[in-house]
């Protein structure tokens, strides 16, 4: 069967062809979203450099809220319809899912190339990771193992109200012209980063890797991810592979409330392929 999979950041798409649950070298494709009116438009593009013949299923990746069968791209008007998507591409299967999903379901594909730890951390025994994304936007993933099953959660946690802690880093720092953030993605996304960068000056990133760490404890609270807890997006690999890894560090692992034992790893998820990866694994 010929699975069409495609990951539809705010700002990118990446599109590929999977086979047998496993992406097809050379099919990989990346496009720009402002050269496309949606999605329909962006698919007949890739479809007619790749030829792949009649597609079974196609598995969609958004960054979004995805609902039954629709989806809706948060940061450009674009709209999904499982439905129209089938009969459009001739596809019986048409499965949508949220971006942070499709790189939970990836976690168990991913080698040691694909990953780099950030702290280290005991995942033994660990049944819930975390996938947070800080890029364009900000959402998470949280990821349930029950043997080699893994079932990813929905949710919308970039709208979720900015922690306390952060809050109270931020005004620390700025005083009365602290940047004035309402929820979690008004701080962590491309659109915070450069506020607090406007801000703070040549010491941004160590800075957002405190806030960032900041907010991963709040994370460890919520969803207590014994088998890891993985960032990804573009802002998140800037600040934790380009100099705010001390920082986040040592805010992440400063005392929780409550004992939860010794901290999970942390790692960054480097493959920029990854959620294709997931959307290829991913059963129906």
């Amino acid at each position: 069967m010929t699975r069409l999979v495609a990951d539809i950041g705010g700002t990118n798409a990446r599109l590929a062809v999977a086979r047998a649950g496993v992406v097809l070298p050379g099919s990989e494709r990346r496009y720009a979203n402002d050269g496309f009116a949606g999605f329909e438009d962006l698919a007949e593009r890739y479809l007619s450099q790749i030829h792949p013949g009649p597609l079974s299923e196609i598995v969609v990746a958004v960054a979004g809220p995805v609902g039954p069968g629709t989806a809706r791209l948060t940061n450009r008007g674009w709209t999904f319809d499982a439905e129209a998507l089938s009969r459009r591409f001739v596809a019986p299967r048409v499965m949508l899912m949220n971006d942070l999903a499709a790189l939970g379901q990836a976690l168990d594909s991913l080698g040691e190339d694909g990953l780099m730890t950030i702290c280290e951390g005991d995942a033994t025994g660990g049944t819930q990771a975390l996938v947070a994304g800080i890029g364009t936007g900000f959402n998470t993933s949280h990821v349930l193992y029950r043997g080699a099953d893994a079932r990813c959660t929905r949710a919308e946690f970039g709208h979720v109200s900015l922690p306390h802690p952060v809050a109270t880093a931020l005004h620390e720092r700025f005083g009365d012209t602290a940047p004035d953030f309402a929820t979690v993605e008004d701080c962590f996304s491309g659109r915070g980063f450069a506020r607090v960068k406007a801000a703070c000056g040549a010491d941004v990133v160590e800075f957002y890797g405190q806030l960032t760490g900041l907010l991963a404890r709040e994370l460890r609270l919520a969803f207590m991810p014994d088998a890891g807890l993985y960032f990804a997006g573009s802002v998140a690999r800037a600040i934790l592979t380009g100099g705010g890894a001390g920082a986040f560090a040592r805010a992440f692992h400063a005392p929780t409330p409550v004992p939860l034992g010794a901290p999970p790893p942390v790692r960054m998820i480097m493959d920029d392929m990854a959620a294709l990866k997931g959307c290829a694994s991913v059963t129906f």
